[in-house]
């Protein structure tokens, strides 16, 4: 055993891997992955396995080519390697290091399915009441706004039941267990049917809204899935522009009745 060729090889392979693409393609695999100590094993079998095959290579090639030749050749396949490497990170294509699963990969579980599925239910009667308002309150305005609100619900309610497509699980049949100030209902409808003319409609239309904002914030609050709380904490935002919305139908109504 060469001793000396040993720690000199070791020292120059470890100066030559700090912030080599092997190490940085560790690094970005082990960010990406819930289980570091796979990518720390494979990453080691793997440099074992290669520094095996080029040792016998270099050995082999050696005795028929000039150490130039292969020193040119070698620098030519990291050249290679290092822009595919670049090619699959900038393009988002799945090279030889598969990317970990995406937030979106993900299930939502009962107490999830179960806040979805209230959602579904609030998004469209909210869908309904808007639809049935947008043609019965003789303002030409008015009508306009409640039927976009009508198709920015139903759009809502698609989303979410996209979310769940394709999912069995069982939603709980008690509401036990839920954690402490988890809705266990939606806000309900507009209360379209009370006849309060168009002001009294606006008025409980934003209170609705605001409701909604806060049943979607709340639910965002105890979801445990990031990708879940972030669905519904997008919603929350949307029902607070359709409040501002609400806002300013009553202030031009009220401009043109004044």
């Amino acid at each position: 055993m060469d001793w000396k060729l040993m720690l000199s090889t070791f020292t120059l392979v470890f100066l030559a891997e700090l912030g080599d693409k092997t190490q940085l393609t560790a690094l970005a695999a082990s960010a990406g992955s819930k289980s570091p100590w796979s990518v720390f094993i494979g990453a080691s079998v793997a440099l074992v396995v290669s520094t095996l095959i080029a040792t016998l290579v270099g050995s082999a090639l050696k005795s028929v080519l000039p150490e130039k030749v292969i020193k040119i050749c070698a620098a030519v396949l990291f050249l290679i390697f290092g822009g595919i490497l670049l090619y699959t990170t900038l393009t988002g294509k799945e090279g030889l290091i598969k990317k970990a699963p995406s937030e979106t990969e993900w299930k939502p579980g009962a107490l999830g399915r179960f806040a979805l599925t209230m959602a579904i239910e609030f998004e469209k009667g909210s869908g309904e009441d808007y639809h049935a308002l947008s043609c019965s309150l003789g303002n030409d305005d008015a009508c306009k706004v409640f039927a976009e609100l009508a198709s920015e619900e139903e759009s809502h309610r698609q989303r979410i039941e996209g979310m769940i497509a394709g999912y069995s699980e069982e939603i709980p049949a008690e509401k036990k267990g839920l954690p402490e100030s988890f809705p266990v209902s939606h806000p309900g409808g507009t209360g379209k049917d009370a006849d309060t003319g168009i002001h009294g409609v606006i008025e409980r239309a934003m209170v609705h809204e605001k409701n909604a904002a806060d049943f979607y914030t709340s639910l965002a609050k105890h979801t445990p899935l990031p990708a879940l709380s972030q669905a519904f904490t997008e919603l929350a935002e949307f029902e607070t522009g359709h409040l501002k919305k609400l806002e300013e139908l009553k202030e031009r109504i009220f401009f043109l009745s004044a």
